[in-house]
């Protein structure tokens, strides 16, 4: 039978198949013209009836399998086929399961893929007076130092200020303020100051926190430029805070060969590519200084994610988390193929030694901000990949379980229709119990999440009778005990199965959202349902006015808030006061732990 997995159809009607061929057998006529047993263990004539009565039922029962009442031994054989079929997906049961993870994510030819990362932006941030978005342009490389011959003595040094602010004036011409103010404003240091501001890219209504060279020395600056296209500001005016020389550094035990390599596998359950590129160790040092930032609850995200270092991503990302969810295989082994990866290219460090995320006593490195982005993606995606991935192993599971159980109902059934005497009465019992545990199995696969405990309850007792007709059937000394308990024990599998199939499906449909979707995608690229966790978010942005404050984030917006939960989750953990001045009611969002809900 098809199998909903890459490359291959969906499920089809299950095909029948005809039990081997027993000799003699005995049609419901032949049975109740059974010749009366002689000897000394004779039955009396009422016994005989029930004996008679008992076949008659139990081919009856069989019967029971198509609509149409069967008449021939051979109809009453491929009719019992055709009901031990009914186990598998039916047509309309197959039907129904692809149309369910079409939308939870899975198409007829695979299941859900999803990357995400940071790349360049193609809109703007805009928050307002008095606010400012998040810069992230930098320099290539470090701000060039003013040269000292130009300012060593009082004449050259003011004709340096001239010049300088000359320059400033085209640039900014609202003016430049100093925070703190430079006493004498004329000052050599203060011209440095200027020189370094001259060589900063100019981002209208963004903050930026940037390194500069001062006077020789690595020192931390935050601009704030103010946009001149937004009411209430001054526009075109920028105010330059010397924020301090603790610029961003590696731990040096940290960047040993191996160490954070070590750390990051048996701290967080990650697997690190070491081919086609390797990363060193210091870029696997930074990866886990922003790992560190997460909670324990938060950290269970990366439990398995792949690190990989590439040369190049799509969109000119300089960083992507990737998942894929995806039935493989075929009968009795089928299953799911998972992937969670983070790939990052030089591009994600590549802004470390002239930019710094945070503030004055805790700066970090523009890389770790980045690292964070990404373990924001698998924390928004981790309730939904994780559910999917379950949901798709437990319908494998009970797809695998239905050969055998299958096999063992053709063989219990094949041996029963042997039976004559006293064996009759308990055979019979086993196998109406075993048709109701099936019946129920049935029913409760195909619950919906509010059945599922009302129905498994009625799977329980129905197993339990079951069992009981079972040790009735030993105790009876009947020869097809065997086939019985084989059959019981597939049955049993098949129906754990099954509850795996129906627990797993609610737990599926709970991470997901009803109506709304996002930058989530199938195998044929066709959009479906994001994750509760991130519709919550995009609720939370719509109901307070919430804008995105990175020009990335806002260039994605319109898309589906993917961007904006990771953004907003990387600043929150490395620059909680910027968010805190420029976004408070997102700063509460993530505070309050909001942002793990679903």
């Amino acid at each position: 039978m098809s199998k909903i997995s890459g490359g291959q159809q969906g499920p089809t009607a299950p095909q029948t198949e005809t039990s081997p061929k027993t000799t003699p057998k005995e049609s419901p006529a032949q049975a109740e013209q059974a010749p009366k047993p002689t000897g000394p263990h004779q039955h009396s004539e009422v016994e005989q009836q029930q004996q008679v009565q008992a076949r008659k039922e139990l081919w009856k029962l069989d019967a029971k399998a198509v609509h149409s009442g069967p008449k021939t031994e051979a109809e009453v054989e491929h009719a019992v086929q055709e009901q031990l079929a009914g186990a598998h997906l039916d047509e309309d049961d197959s039907a129904r399961f692809k149309r369910e993870l079409m939308q939870a994510g899975v198409s007829a030819h695979g299941g859900v893929s999803q990357s995400l990362g940071q790349g360049p932006a193609t809109a703007k941030a805009k928050l307002g007076p008095g606010k400012h978005a998040y810069g992230t342009t930098a320099t290539a490389k470090l701000t060039p130092k003013l040269d000292p011959k130009q300012i060593d003595t009082a004449a050259k040094l003011a004709k340096k200020h001239t010049e300088l602010d000359t320059k400033l004036k085209k640039l900014y011409p609202n003016g430049v303020t100093f925070k703190p103010p430079f006493k004498p404003p004329t000052s050599a240091a203060a011209a440095h100051a200027k020189n370094a501001l001259l060589h900063l890219p100019k981002q209208a209504g963004a903050e930026g926190d940037h390194i500069v060279n001062l006077n020789g020395k690595k020192t931390m600056v935050t601009l704030r430029a103010e946009d001149k296209t937004v009411k209430g500001t001054r526009g075109a005016a920028v105010s330059v805070e010397i924020v301090g020389t603790k610029v961003p550094k590696l731990d040096p035990a940290l960047v040993k060969p191996g160490v954070a390599k070590k750390k990051l596998e048996t701290e967080f359950g990650v697997k690190i590519q070491t081919s086609p590129k390797a990363f060193s160790d210091e870029q696997l040092a930074k990866i886990y200084m922003g790992f560190k930032k997460l909670s324990p609850d938060e950290a269970k995200a990366l439990q398995g994610v792949t690190l990989k270092r590439v040369d190049s991503l799509s969109k000119n990302r300089a960083a992507e988390f990737k998942w894929d969810e995806q039935p493989s295989g075929t009968p009795p082994s089928a299953g799911v193929t998972s992937e969670k990866s983070i790939s990052f290219t030089d591009k994600a460090f590549a802004a470390d030694d002239t930019r710094f995320v945070g503030g004055k006593n805790n700066a970090t490195f523009p890389s770790v901000r980045t690292v964070l982005h990404e373990a924001g993606h698998a924390i928004e995606t981790h309730k939904r990949r994780t559910t999917l991935g379950a949901r798709i192993k437990a319908e494998a599971d009970y797809e695998n379980a239905v050969p055998a159980y299958k096999s063992a109902f053709g063989s219990w059934l094949t041996a029963a229709k042997k039976q004559k005497g006293a064996q009759l009465k308990p055979v019979l019992r086993f196998h109406r119990a075993t048709l109701n545990a099936q019946k129920k199995l049935e029913a409760l696969r195909k619950a919906s999440p509010s059945q599922v405990t009302s129905r498994k309850a009625a799977l329980d007792a129905a197993l339990t009778k079951r069992d009981a007709a079972l040790a009735a059937l030993k105790k009876a000394g009947a020869p097809v005990h065997t086939k019985a308990k084989a059959l019981a024990t597939h049955q049993s599998t098949a129906a754990g199965a099954a509850h795996r199939v129906a627990t797993s499906k609610a737990a599926e449909k709970a991470s997901r959202a009803k109506k709304t979707r996002g930058t989530l995608v199938n195998a044929q690229n066709k959009p479906v349902m994001k994750s509760k966790r991130l519709a919550r978010f995009d609720a939370y942005v719509k109901r307070h006015g919430v804008k995105p404050f990175t020009n990335y984030a806002a260039s994605f917006h319109a898309k589906g808030g993917e961007e904006f939960y990771a953004e907003a989750y990387s600043l929150y953990k490395t620059d909680p006061k910027w968010m805190e001045k420029n976004s408070p009611k997102l700063f509460q969002y993530f505070k309050s732990g909001q942002h793990m809900k679903e």
